[in-house]
């Protein structure tokens, strides 16, 4: 079996997550500071790993979305795991409605999945699982990789018509005026009615979805 090599972001070096993976046979670990996401699989897959309460706490500061934006705008595979145990959702700050709200606005709106775990060592099997099966099966029809959208604008393009109300002419002024996925998403809703034909019908859905 040919190695897989694992890259860390080097916060996370103290998570339990290092060493659970330097016990697997196969597997060489290496830790720098990554520009996106937390964990590195191959040149594949980008993991971002959250526990429950840093998951809330970056719905309330607004880094969420910011961070879902810059993990679509990679050209990996990209996941979200939370890391916790039930109780560890007791006495979050964001209230369940908000939680889910959220996972709804990163499943449906920027295509991330969502991954659950209970410990860094199943952080570690989900990591290594999902990068040999991507591996795997890159090559076949159930991930035909030929279909990604080819360049960055493309994609982010692609991205902003998963808002509601948002059709290829408007992603592209949203884009335009914003910058970015980043700035489209953490715009308030005078600044996405700033941006012409986004009028207050959307850009309050668009606010809705994902805050």
């Amino acid at each position: 079996m040919n190695s897989l090599l694992i890259t860390i972001d080097d916060r996370e070096r103290d998570t339990g997550l290092m060493a659970a993976l330097r016990a697997v046979e196969g597997v060489e670990v290496q830790v720098r500071r990554l520009k996106v996401g937390d964990i590195e699989a191959g040149d594949l897959l980008l993991f971002e790993r959250k526990t429950p309460a840093d998951f809330a706490a970056s719905i309330a500061d607004g880094r969420l979305f910011a961070q879902a934006g810059r993990l679509r705008g990679s050209n990996r595979r990209v996941a979200l795991v939370i890391e916790g145990r039930t109780a560890d959702w007791t006495g979050l700050k964001v209230p369940r409605p908000g939680l889910l709200g959220a996972m709804v606005s990163l499943g449906l709106v920027f295509g991330l999945p969502i991954l659950r775990s209970a410990s860094p060592t199943e952080t570690a099997r989900i990591v290594l699982y999902a990068a040999r099966q991507v591996a795997a099966l890159s090559d076949r029809v159930f991930l035909p990789r030929g279909n990604r959208p080819r360049g960055r604008r493309r994609a982010q393009l692609l991205l902003l018509q998963r808002l509601p109300g948002v059709g290829a002419e408007r992603a592209g002024r949203l884009l335009d005026h914003l910058g970015t996925i980043e700035g489209v998403v953490t715009a308030t809703e005078k600044e996405l009615r700033a941006v012409p034909g986004i009028g207050k019908t959307t850009a309050r859905a668009i606010r809705g979805l994902v805050t």
